[in-house]
């Protein structure tokens, strides 16, 4: 977690629903709100108000604020419901595939959290030898090598006696050796993590080379570390809870990579080279693009709705080649059209965030190689039924409401003669055009909808902004942009959901 201009930006690698129920009926104290057949959990509530940018009319801690969070989600599944049935959205293939890879996407995240977080038995023994180094953090010397060539030959260099510095500014020309902090709690390749924090470490000891998840090479030398210990009882209680969660989630990436390990078994991947590499060309300008695109929005804090449009790219590939086969998957050819079929609902995802051109091909090959894995990972979820998860179901239907009511509200704004930039003039149109509306579509489906106003009391929101991605999935956003639809803060329609 970091801190930029007072916004927190949470990049979280667990999956969406620790806190989730399999069943197809939600405890009563789940469900927050009831609109017709379109439900608002108490968890959503938190997420929609928690993990995006709230604008400015509620974006504190007050009551008030909190009845303004839950008509504008009330507000969103009303104007869903008006869009939903003669959508335009609907015949548009772009949409309909982004929701289909919402859906498949939180699947393999159901699937990790039911057949391996779940799963996961800590020992106390491990979880004291963690606790004892979970305050530390090291300050490590560090180098990356391009090739396993190279590594090789650094490797070689230290057996025969050369100094860590000496190597470096061999390979690099500069004296100066880049470091960095490291704690217990950073989300480290689990490779680099595991060889700096054990008992056996040592000042100035070097490490490596090691191969890391991304397939580049590093070599580190410890500087030494600090250790912070905890002095109350409530800090006690919370670094070992964190510790156990931590932990945790560690065993349960390895449960799942054994498990992907298996459906994977016997399956070769093949590429046609010549194709390869002449589509590689084609588009590493374009994907190396969107990389630095998407590094700057994050640093930026702002995140347009690009996700749905981020399919195959879009500079043409001689049609004839299209074709032809690009690689083969056992005895399955996939052609390059088929390849940009499949990135319809499932964007690449480069287990590298900074690529240089040299670099491009070989990136290129593991993000297609991790997205067939995602393949045969989503069709083992549909083989066990996970589309009928509520929590799946629910995670679906909130993005399509989400784009079906925005639908509707720009339609409505139209409509009166409002065209150009929303966001320009959003709060006296909010006031004058879309809570009179919104007034009149809570009178008509009042009857539909129930608030439980027992678990509302309950939530407790806080002040501060944060935007919640997550690493290492197609679709890294975690919930809609909040929805900028209504300032109303009463709560005089519906009724109370019966216990």
């Amino acid at each position: 977690m970091r801190c930029k201009k007072q916004l927190l930006i949470y990049i979280l690698t667990l999956g969406l629903f620790a806190c989730e129920i399999r069943g197809e009926e939600l405890p009563k104290n789940a469900i927050l709100a009831r609109i017709g057949d379109h439900l608002i959990t108490v968890q959503d509530f938190i997420r929609r108000a928690e993990y995006t940018i709230r604008p400015d009319y509620c974006r504190g801690d007050l009551y008030v604020h909190k009845k303004i969070i839950l008509n504008s989600l009330i507000a969103e599944k009303l104007l869903a419901l008006e869009e939903a049935q003669n959508s335009q959205l609907n015949s548009i293939a772009g949409f309909q595939a982004f929701l289909q890879g919402r859906k498949e996407q939180a699947m393999r995240q159901w699937y990790y959290y039911d057949q391996a977080y779940n799963k996961v038995q800590l020992d106390i023994n491990q979880l004291k030898k963690a606790y004892k180094l979970a305050g530390r953090t090291i300050d490590v010397a560090f180098y990356t090598l391009p090739n396993p060539h190279i590594a090789d030959k650094v490797g070689q260099a230290l057996e025969d006696g050369l100094f860590f510095e000496e190597i470096y500014e061999a390979f690099s020309g500069i004296d100066s050796l880049p470091r960095q902090q490291v704690g217990w709690f950073d989300r480290e390749d689990p490779i680099i993590h595991d060889l700096l924090f054990n008992d056996n470490l040592t000042p100035n000891q070097v490490l490596g080379p090691v191969k890391t998840g991304d397939g580049s090479f590093l070599l580190m030398k410890v500087m030494g570390w600090i250790d912070r210990p905890v002095i109350t009882e409530r800090e006690t209680n919370q670094r070992w809870k964190d510790v156990e969660e931590r932990l945790t989630d560690s065993e349960a990436k390895t449960i799942y990579k054994e498990l992907v390990g298996e459906i994977m078994r016997g399956k070769r991947v093949d590429f046609n080279e010549d194709i390869f590499f002449a589509y590689a060309d084609h588009v590493a300008d374009y994907y190396l693009k969107s990389l630095e695109e998407k590094e700057n929005q994050l640093e930026l804090m702002i995140w347009e709705d690009q996700e749905i449009q981020e399919l195959a790219p879009t500079t043409p590939f001689p049609y004839a080649l299209k074709h032809t086969p690009f690689f083969r998957v056992n005895e399955q050819i996939w052609t390059v059209e088929d390849f940009e079929k499949t990135l319809q609902t499932h964007p690449l995802v480069f287990r590298k965030q900074k690529i240089s051109h040299q670099e491009f091909p070989g990136q290129f090959k593991l993000a297609i190689v991790d997205l067939i894995q995602d393949r045969f990972v989503t069709e083992e979820c549909f083989q066990l039924g996970y589309e009928t998860v509520t929590a799946v179901r629910l995670n679906e239907e909130m993005w399509a409401d989400y784009y079906y009511a925005r639908q509707r509200r720009n339609d409505f704004l139209r409509s009166k003669g409002v065209y150009g930039d929303f966001g320009k003039d959003y709060l006296h149109l909010i006031e004058t055009v879309l809570n009179p509306y919104l007034d009149s579509l809570q009178n008509l489906y009042s009857d539909q909808i129930e608030i439980n106003m027992s678990e509302f009391e309950k939530i407790e929101l806080t002040s501060i902004d944060m935007f919640v991605t997550q690493k290492n999935v197609p679709y890294p956003v975690i919930v809609p942009q909040f929805p900028i639809l209504t300032t109303d803060n009463r709560l005089d329609y519906g009724r109370e959901m019966d216990d």
